[in-house]
């Protein structure tokens, strides 16, 4: 993470997923984020689930609000939607399909997918922008994401290990 007096931070966040839930008759993916190294950041809790119109999250402490769209599927290129989940607001397009390089190797066929809009962290709203990297069979592999305006945060994670 790029701190806006340009300092780098680095730290680890691990996505793991911890079991499965049945939230309103639909199986959902138990999710727990957990931070170290990264000032501020707090374990975040969710749910996930595909079917074959796409891929839905929860919050785990926003549950009220219910489930919200993150990507359609299936991917294709030039389409376009809009996220609207607790934290925010964004419009997302598919850019193109090749290959997402990480540092150890290169997956292919990864659809590069960018969104831009609002995000309220800790009750502050900040633009952002983001790039992902959705693999087949895996998911989200890379993604950059840039908060703020002129105070600019940084925020890059890239697939370490994966088990299918």
């Amino acid at each position: 993470m790029l701190t806006p007096q340009g300092s780098i931070v680095k730290g680890e966040m691990v996505l793991r997923v911890d079991g499965k839930e049945s939230i309103s008759g639909k199986d959902y993916y138990k999710t727990v984020s957990v931070a170290s190294g990264i000032p501020g950041a707090e374990t975040q809790y969710g749910f996930v689930r595909a079917d074959v119109v796409g891929i839905y999250a929860i919050d785990k402490d926003k549950k009220d609000f219910g489930e919200y769209l993150v990507a359609p599927l299936p991917l294709k290129v030039g389409a376009g939607w809009d996220i609207a989940s607790p934290s925010g607001k964004a419009k997302c397009q598919v850019e193109n399909f090749g290959p997402a390089e990480l540092m150890d190797r290169k997956i292919e066929d990864c659809a590069r997918i960018s969104c831009a809009g609002v995000m309220s962290i800790k009750g502050q709203d900040l633009k952002f922008e983001s790039t992902t990297y959705r693999c087949p069979d895996i998911g989200v592999v890379k993604e950059t994401e840039v908060l703020g305006g002129l105070d600019r945060f940084v925020l890059s994670q890239t697939l370490k290990n994966s088990k299918l």
